[in-house]
């Protein structure tokens, strides 16, 4: 089981500052996580740069990950290639206006784990669909199947509307 420890990146030490640290999130690290996404395998590298107080973390995350097809329902496997930039400053208590992350000067440990989590949230597509053709047969016969009855119900509506 990974350990969300970690992914902890202690901003006061000294060799922290111009490191990459290598990180990988698997099946174990998604289901951890309260995301429509049910596995993976991902791997991240976050690179600190900065000093006094402010800090440069660039975060590449490189691999793929299992979501619902939002027609089907089946898995699907999604490419990831996203980089992002995080700015953490140290300050009296801990603060996330979204821009910058505030950590407390007294403790300035960043949990990464979260921060990668919505940065691979963020570089998925909207839909999330298979190619054309590649959805599951059951399900599509399904889906098919109550689309037609849908279209032929509506159609009795709209034929009783001019009758009457």
């Amino acid at each position: 089981m990974e350990s969300m420890d970690t992914f902890i990146i202690d901003l006061k030490s000294p060799i922290n500052v111009g490191k990459t640290f290598d990180f990988h999130e698997g099946d174990e690290f998604f289901r951890t996580q309260d995301s429509d996404i049910r596995g993976g395998n991902v791997e991240t590298k976050v690179c600190v740069n900065g000093g006094a107080g402010l800090y440069r973390i660039q975060v590449h995350s490189v691999g793929s990950v299992i979501l619902p097809c939002d027609r089907c329902l089946a898995d699907m496997n999604l490419r990831i290639d996203a980089e992002h930039e995080l700015v953490v400053k140290l300050g009296p208590m801990y603060e996330d206006d979204g821009d910058v992350v505030v950590l407390p000067e007294e403790d300035p440990k960043i949990d990464m784990s979260d921060f990668i989590m919505q940065f691979i949230l963020l570089s998925l597509p909207l839909k999330h669909t298979h190619e054309p053709g590649m959805c599951d047969d059951a399900t599509m016969e399904v889906l098919q199947a109550h689309l037609a009855a849908r279209s032929d119900h509506e159609e009795d509506e709209a034929d009783e509307q001019e009758e009457g």
